[in-house]
Formats: C-alpha cells, structure tokens, sequence
C-alpha cells in the first residue's frame, strides 16, 4: 500500500479525479457556475443532444474510473503490469481528468467554442487512452472488465460528446435557425462520428468503444422519434440515426470478424 501512495502518478491521478467529482456536481447543480449543464442545452436546443436519461452513463464512467483507481488494491499487479499501469496509463488518466475540467468550466460558463477544444482534446486523451491498453495485450485481456471495456464505453461516447459540442457552436452563431441547415448539418455529423468510432475500433477492436457510442445514438433517436415533445423532432433525423444505429452496430461486428489482428 505504501508503495501505491508513494506514487507520484498515481497521487496527481487520485487528486485530479477527486476535483472531477467536485467540478461534475458542480456542473450539475450549476453551483460556482453560470449555468447549469441542463440549462446550457436548452440554451443551444439541437438535434444531436440526446434525451436526458442518457447522460446517466457518467454515473458508469465515475465508477469505473474510480474501480481503475483501486485496481493494484483489488488485484495484484505483476511487476510489468505495474510499469503499465503507473508510468503509461495513469498519466493519461490525469491528463482526460484535466481536459474533463477544462471542458466542463467552458460549458458551463457559456463558452461554447473553448468548450469543444476542450472536449476535443479530451477524446484524443481517451484514443491515445484506449490505444495503449489495447498494445498491451496481456494487461488488456486481465483487465478487461475492469479497465479495458469500461475505458472504450467512456471513448465512445466523449467521441459522440464531440459532435455534440459542435452542434453547440453552431447554436450559438444562430446558424440552427434554418431548418434546413440544421437538418444537413445534423445528417453529416452523425456520419461523421460514426465513421470516427468505427475507425477508431477498427485500430484497437474494443466492444466498449461500440457500447459508448451507441448509446448515445439511442438517446438521439428516443429524443427525435415521431412521438416526442421535443420542439426540434425531426423525423429525417431519427430515421438516419436509426439507420446508422443499425449500421455502426453491424458493421463493428464485421470489423471485429474480418480484421483480426494476426
């Protein structure tokens, strides 16, 4: 246990995801904040919000990420495992838990355009993330429900948050007020994200990464189906995020069957 706390990673690691905790209730409640988070999406109202239950998944990620925090307390780590887990993942740890602050002080001060670099640079983290636990096949598999898959399901829907957030800086330049606009907007980013994800499955082949985005993509189409009382429910847009739901969900089990690494 000494061993652990002596750290250096591993204390900034501890430290940062105690001030992401703080800062995401924050967030939530909107204290210490201009606004709160809901009220920051009914400012910049779009198609690519998704409804509101959807954004429980944070409760998972926070719990999994508090389960990578005590990981060499449940498991004994082998001495290799235990390189990987302070000197390559951890830093990476810090780092999104810094680019998740970042993005969460933007967003809930109404600073939508810093907000997406900030949320751009945190998908990056969780690529870079996903991509070193994926390289290090044996700390991978051990791992898998602990760290591996859970990391992939945070990826996959930070990768979602992106195109969201741009929505957001198109909101705020009015761009949204033609229908049209925001309709072709709308359609292109979806295919956009789903063609990241699925790219970035393609390189590391974590179900996770699937799980994340896809969720997401549910909480779209619940928002925009045909019955709902959202004010910008658009049939064309439930129907091509129903399509790439179908889609994105096929086509990652042709990817995981047919480019298998060797």
């Amino acid at each position: 246990m000494k061993k652990r706390l002596k750290n250096k990673n591993y204390i900034i690691g501890l430290i940062m995801f105690i001030i992401t905790l703080i800062f995401s209730f924050f967030a939530y409640k909107g204290v210490f904040f201009l606004h709160k988070q809901e009220e920051i999406f009914k400012i910049y109202e779009n198609p690519l919000i998704p409804i509101g239950f959807s954004f429980y998944i944070w409760i998972f990620i926070y719990i999994f990420s508090t389960l990578f925090l005590l990981l060499p307390f449940i498991k004994k780590l082998s001495m290799t495992n235990e390189e990987i887990y302070y000197e390559k993942l951890m830093p990476l740890f810090i780092f999104w838990n810094m680019a998740n602050g970042i993005f969460s002080v933007m967003t809930n001060n109404n600073y939508p355009m810093p907000a997406l670099i900030g949320i751009m640079v945190y998908a990056l983290i969780l690529i870079t993330l996903i991509k070193t636990i994926d390289q290090n096949k044996d700390f991978s598999k051990k791992y898998k429900f602990l760290v591996s898959f859970p990391t992939g399901i945070h990826g996959g829907w930070v990768i979602l948050s992106v195109f969201t957030s741009i929505m957001l800086v198109f909101s705020q330049n009015k761009s949204l007020e033609n229908k049209f606009f925001a309709l072709i907007i709308s359609l292109i980013l979806l295919i956009l994200a789903s063609a990241m994800v699925l790219f970035v499955f393609k390189e590391n082949k974590n179900f996770g990464l699937i799980i994340g985005f896809l969720w997401g993509i549910f909480g779209i189409i619940i928002k925009q189906n045909p019955w709902s009382n959202f004010s910008k429910a658009n049939n064309i847009i439930f129907i091509g995020a129903s399509i790439l739901f179908i889609f994105v969900g096929i086509f990652s089990v042709y990817i995981f069957k047919y480019f298998k690494e060797k």
